[in-house]
Parts: C-alpha cells; structure tokens; sequence
C-alpha cells in the first residue's frame, strides 16, 4: 500500500490543462511585484474567474475568444480595469497608491481580538497586547478555553489538544513540547486556532485541536528572527533559536533551528498505607528529580510554485535530544502506627539517554479549472528512537544505620524504534454557488519495537532476568475516507461532515507470548451550524464525534523498576476510548461568548496504581477505566476598560458522572470549576512599555481513581520594545508565590496513596527577540499526512 501511494505521488501531472490562458503581473509604481492582489475576469458584465496574484503573477484560463474585461484590486492602491481582446501578450498592470482608501483599511479591517467561526474559535495573537513579547507557549495559554499546567499539559475545553504548525503536527511532547514552545516567540504567530470540535477533515484521533498559524515574509526578500532567554529556577536553563525564511520568485525557503539547555528540580512526596487484617505499614517517600535536557530542534522547508495554480512543498524537520534525570529518594516506613520509623530505604536512580526524531514530507497542490476545483497530495516518512539506560541502587538500613536487608542494584537498559509511512489526498470543490464540497483519502502504516532488558547486580556481575525482560512489537494500519458540505444560507452557515475509518492493529509481547489483535471500522460524524441574529448576536451549536488510541508506550509492557518495590508498566489491551461533544455558542459583539457543553466519553483510558497490601509492593499501570459525562457551561470575555489595559476573562465549571468499572467500584457526581484572567497594560506607548499579569484557579477534580487536588497560579511581567519595534526584551516572574504543585490522593477500596509533584514553576524569566528583514504575513498552510500519529509517542 506505501508503494501504490508513492506511484500516486510521482505519476501525478505536474502540468496544466491545454486551454487557452491570458497571463500577467501586477506591480506598484517602482516595479515592485504587488501579492495578493484580487484578479477578476469578466465577459458580458458577469464575472467568470477570479483569483489572488501570487507574487504579482497571475494565470486566468479562458473558454473563447470573445473580448474580456480584466479589473484587479488591492487594499491601499487604486482600482483598474482594462479591456482585453484576444490574442494577446502579457498584461502588465500597474496600481497607484490610493491615500484615502488605506486610511479607512487601516480602521475598517483591523480583526477582533477573538473571532468565532464555525468549527473554531481565533486568536489572533498580533492584535493583543497581553500575547505581544512573550513566548507561543505562554501565547497559547491565553487562548480563550486552553490551559497550561505547571508540567507543561496543554487541555482545551477540559480536552487533551493535538499541537499543530501551520496545519502541520509539531512533532514532541511532554517536556521537549513545553521547551520548543517555549522557544518560538509570539511575534512571529499570527494566530491561534482552537477547534473544541474538529471538523471530519481532521483524523478524528484525539480531543480538541490547536493549530498555530505563523507569519511569513511578504513579497520577495529575507525575513528572519533571532531569540534567546535565560530562564532562573532552583536551577539555571537557557534557549536560543532562529526563525527565517526567505522568497524569490517562484521559490520560498524558510527554517528554524532552536537550541534549548533545561535544568530543573522536581520535588515529589509521596504516600503509601499498606493495610490488611495481619498488619499496617506507613511508607513515606522523598524523592528529588533533577531532569537535564540538551535539545537541538531544526526544520527546513521549500515551497515553489511551478504555476499561478501549482505548488510543489518540501519539508524536513527534526529533533535531537541528550537527556539524564537523576534522583535520590529516601523512604521511611512506620509499622503498626509507631511514631518512629522502623527501617529507611535510601534509593538512587541514575536515567540517561537519547531520542531522535524525524520527519520528511513531499506535498503537492493543483487548483483546476475555475470552479475552485483543488487537488493536495502528501506523502511523509516519519522514524522515531530512542535509547535509555537505567540503574537503581537501593540500601535498606535501621533507624541506626546498620544494615537490613542486602543491598539491591539493576541496569535497564532499553531502546524504542518506531516508523510511520502515510500518505493522504483531498479534493475539494463547489457545488453550485453557494455549496463547498471537501473530501479525502488516507493510508497510515505504523510499526513500533521496544527492547528492554533487566539485569541484577549480584556480586559485581549482571545477571539478565527474563522474566523482567520484554520485546514488544506493535503495528497499526489505518486507512480513512472523509466528506465535508458546507455553505451559506441567508443568515446561516452549514458545514456537515462524515470520516470513516477502518484500523487493524497487533501487539505482541514475547516475554509473556501473548498476541493482542484488534480490527474494527469506526464512522465520525461533524456538524457545525451558526446564525446570526444581527451584528452584534451570533448563535452557533456543533457535534462531533472522536476516537482516542492509546500511545505506544501506552501499549508496551514492560516493567520499567524505580526501586525493588516499584514499577511501572504499559498495557497492551487498551481499547480505544470513543467520544462525542456538542456545543451551543451565543456570542455577543465577538467579545463575549457563553457556552453550553455535553462531553461523553466511553472506555476511557486513565492511568492507575496497584498496590499489593500484603507483600507491601506498588506500581502504575494504564486501564480502560470506564464511563465519563460531564455537562458544563464556559464564559469567555476580551475587553478594553480604557485604551491603555486590555483584559481577557475565561470561567469553566461543569458537573462529572463517572462509571468506574475498574475493581468495581463507582464515584458520585463531582463538580470542577476553573477561572482565568489576563491582564496588559500599555505603560508608555511611544517607547514600547507594557506590564501584564496573569492569574488562574483550578478546582478539584476527580479523574479516574485520582482526585486532584485545587491549585491556583499569579504570574506577572514587563517588556519593551527597543530598535522601531525590531526587538524586544522582557522580564517575566512566573508563578509567584509557588502555589502551583500537583497534589494528587487515590481512596479508592484497599488503595491508599497520595503524591504532591512541585515542579520548578517559580522562576525569573529573561529573554531577547530581534526581527531581521520585511514585513510578514499568514505561512502556506499545509497538512501533513502523519498528523496525530506524530504525537502518540507517549
């Protein structure tokens, strides 16, 4: 099925249609090409084709030989229309600047703040105050609906996101997500998308949906931009990056390359009750992480455009990561509830290794005809690996130090390859005047292997234990149709889609011989509909259904030891979670919105722990844990008090029903609510001073067997902008006063533990951006075939 995809790709016509065309360039007074011009052609006093000069080159095809009336138009330049007869040469069309229609664009077309489309809700990030200076990450996370944990987990509507670029994935997660994020400053984006709700055109693997749209150079040039920050913690962490691209003609080039030098402090302090008829044990854990991360992250790119209807794309991107994370922890178990403990485990885990991360995509785009007939081809080779290797020393001793137990020592070492081929199409075009029809195919082939061996220490010589051994290899093979109709009726805007999808997947794990096989064809159904009630009132309700598969670590079995006593370990038959979500929007001015939310999902997956009460040993595991309903209702709000503060608002609360199958048990109804505001001030505009300060409160929540606890955050900052707005410095202290720990307790039948993660979120935080070159615009958007199979690496 790759080959057939490949042959698909590389017999495809890069030509166009033998018709008759008339052909051009628009330019400004001093010959300087003029982009995004609107080119009109029109016979009889009706319009018959029209399209954006790309460059300043236009390509209209025509049907005869009949005179032709050609007008093109520009925001800010005078109008012209000029009469063409058949045969004819190039047309070069030169527009004058039009003073007075600039000054009304300038007031006429500048966007809200918060826009609220059918299926998504935009941020556009280059008109707030409150976004301008800082990092995409931090851009991200005042997105109305979106949160940012102390960890780095990005949700969307109490939803996990998928991470896009310009409608391409990026390519991490976890903390390498949260350091390249972090990296890309908020100049360079012009918008955030959130779709809640992700139309069929999208896989339907996975929650909510937030794709970053970037700026580019406009016209021909170079446009880069440079960035570094020093960020201080319990330890000290640096970045630097740069950004560029570059257009000439038909053919643009842009990159990134980002280096980033993490060091942080995590404390964790743990609990577990060991409790049976015979005996109560306390155990009380003390474990400090100290998570080193060197990350080299590079991208390079081409698009170029063979005609005014086709282009030719090329990406690469990668990441290379060094990474050790040491910890000590020290346990103290109380028996039979003494005071003092009875022995202390002191255990040292010393974790290093390496992950490289590619990604290669071919895309091909043609427009045909003049009906808005389009064409995209894609097909992506992404390969994967990692490599770790462990050691655990653990010593048992007496409150007076002697011994009581022999010492304990293990290496683990272990290795993950995985490699994903996929390649998709989609063709859109109009029914009629008024109806849009989108549609598509894909193919995703995904083979992952993990090796991990065990080997104890016994008297200075490693001894393989096959029984804490595993190879686990699992394939997937997915392949997806999708229909989408949308248009305008009156005052109402439809768009219906339908996906369907047939998945076949094999896991196997040779240390416990087991073979886990799945194949199963799923339909995901789209609707999105809106009304506007007036200028000022827009009411909107939209469905979608979802599936959610659980990552390849996920799926691994293998028991990954920290100490004699604990492990953690995947599980390979997880089921795929299902969802469906439905929204009703009123939004009011673009400012202001309520909305009323139904989020059911079934078989859902959520982490567990398993604690052995009486052989006094633990470990975390993934299950189907069972049903969840939540039913809730969101505010979200942007406002200028005066013209000089800029504040958003957001409040979340909604009601959980949970059907916990796992150890039969079940939860009552439980409430959760959160609240977050942001706040810019321009202090002096003509130098660039601005202050802001951002704060949010989450309640608590129960999520599976895991109840977390509240949690709330107040970050603050200053930046100015230096060199006529080319560059910018800033100065952000984040997390104030260290309220942001995770606390987690699990009373759930005869399990009994609790944890506190405090993660290095107070921190100063320095950093510089300089822009190079011209003024930038939106990037091509371009969606790669391998979307949310890039970021199931978890």
């Amino acid at each position: 099925m790759k080959r057939i995809f490949f042959i698909i790709f590389l017999a495809w016509p890069f030509h166009s249609f033998a018709q008759q065309k008339i052909a051009g360039l628009i330019t400004d007074a001093q010959g300087v090409p003029l982009d995004a011009a609107t080119v009109s052609l029109a016979q009889n006093a009706k319009v018959i084709s029209s399209q954006f000069a790309d460059h300043g080159k236009f390509e209209l095809v025509i049907a005869n030989n009949l005179p032709y009336q050609l007008s093109v138009t520009l925001l800010g330049y005078q109008s012209q229309s000029i009469k063409i007869q058949l045969p004819v040469e190039t047309i070069k069309v030169i527009l004058l600047p039009d003073s007075k229609q600039l000054n009304e664009v300038m007031i006429a077309y500048k966007k809200p703040t918060i826009e609220r489309k059918a299926d998504r809700v935009v941020f556009n990030v280059e008109n707030s105050v409150i976004a301008a200076g800082g990092s995409l990450l931090e851009a991200i996370a005042k997105a109305p609906g979106v949160q940012v944990s102390s960890s780095g987990g990005i949700t969307a509507s109490n939803k996990a996101v998928t991470i896009y670029m310009d409608d391409k994935p990026i390519r991490l997660s976890g903390d390498d997500l949260n350091t390249y994020l972090q990296s890309l400053p908020a100049d360079q984006i012009s918008k955030i998308e959130v779709m809640s709700n992700p139309s069929s055109k999208y896989e339907a693997q996975g929650g909510a949906v937030i794709n970053i749209v970037s700026k580019k150079i406009k016209g021909d040039g170079f446009n880069a931009n440079i960035n570094g920050g020093y960020t201080q913690g319990h330890l000290g962490s640096y970045k630097m990056g740069t950004i560029f691209n570059y257009s000439k003609g038909k053919l643009s080039v842009f990159g990134t390359y980002g280096y980033s030098s993490r060091n942080i402090q995590r404390d964790v302090n743990n609990y577990i009750i060991y409790q049976n008829p015979a005996a109560y044990a306390y155990w009380d854990i003390n474990k400090t992480l100290l998570p080193k991360t060197q990350t080299h992250t590079y991208s390079l790119g081409l698009d170029y455009n063979i005609s005014a209807n086709q282009v030719f794309g090329l990406l690469v991107t990668g990441n290379n990561s060094a990474n050790t994370n040491n910890s000590n922890s020290l346990t103290s178990v109380y028996n039979n509830h003494n005071l003092l403990p009875d022995s202390l485990l002191h255990t040292n885990n010393n974790n290093s290794g390496n992950t490289n991360q590619y990604s290669f995509n071919l895309n091909y785009k043609i427009k045909l005809g003049e009906q808005g007939q389009s064409l995209n081809a894609d097909v992506d080779y992404v390969p994967y690996s990692t490599s770790s290797r462990q050691t655990v020393d653990n010593l048992a001793t007496l409150p007076d130090g002697s011994l009581s137990s022999a010492p304990y020592h293990s290496i683990s070492p272990a290795t993950q390859d995985i490699s994903i081929w996929s390649g998709k199409i989609d063709y859109d075009f109009k029914l009629g005047k008024k109806l849009t029809v989108e549609s598509g195919l894909k193919y995703t082939s995904i083979t992952t292997s993990n090796k991990f061996d065990f080997f104890e220490i016994e008297n200075r010589t490693q001894v393989f234990d096959p029984g804490k051994s595993d190879f686990f290899r699992y394939t997937e093979n997915t392949g997806a149709a999708y229909g989408i109709i949308s248009g305008d009726i009156g005052k109402l805007t439809l768009k219906f889609g339908l996906r369907a999808e047939r998945t076949n997947t094999q896991g196997y794990s040779f240390s416990t011989d087991s073979l886990n096989k799945n194949n199963y064809l799923r339909i995901f159904p789209t609707a999105f509909i809106s009304y506007k009630i007036s200028d000022d009132d827009m009411l909107s309700v939209n469905f979608a259904r979802r599936i959610d598969r659980p990552g390849y670590s996920q799926l691994n079995p293998a028991k990954i030891y920290v100490s004699p006593y604990s492990y953690s370990s995947g599980n390979p038959f997880l089921r795929p979670a299902l969802s469906d979500n439905l929204e009703v929007n009123y939004t009011f001015k673009e400012n202001y919105t309520i909305t009323g939310s139904f989020y059911q999902v079934s078989d859902l997956t959520n982490p567990i722990t398993i604690q052995n009460n009486v052989n006094q040993t633990f470990y975390s595991t993934q299950e189907n844990t069972g049903n969840i309903r939540d039913i809730g209702l969101q505010f979200s709000a942007v406002n200028h008090p005066v013209t000089w503060w800029e504040t958003s608002y957001y409040l979340e609360g909604y009601t959980r029903r949970q059907d916990l199958r796992y150890l039969t048990g079940e939860f009552e109804n439980s409430f959760h609510f959160y609240i977050k505001s942001d706040n810019a001030f321009t202090l002096i505009k003509d130098k660039g001073l601005k202050a802001e300060i951002s704060a949010w409160y989450t309640g608590p929540l129960q999520q599976g067997t895991y109840n977390l606890g509240k949690t709330w955050d107040l970050s603050t900052g200053m930046s100015k902008s230096l060199w006529n707005n080319r560059g910018t410095i800033r100065l952000a202290a984040n997390d104030v006063f260290f309220t942001n720990p995770i606390h987690i307790n699990i009373n759930y039948l005869d399990q009994h533990t609790g944890f506190v993660y405090r993660n290095d979120s107070r921190n100063l935080n320095l950093s510089f951006t300089y822009k190079i070159g011209k003024k930038v615009n939106e990037a091509r958007k371009r969606a790669t075939a391998t979307d949310e199979e890039k970021q199931r690496n978890r």
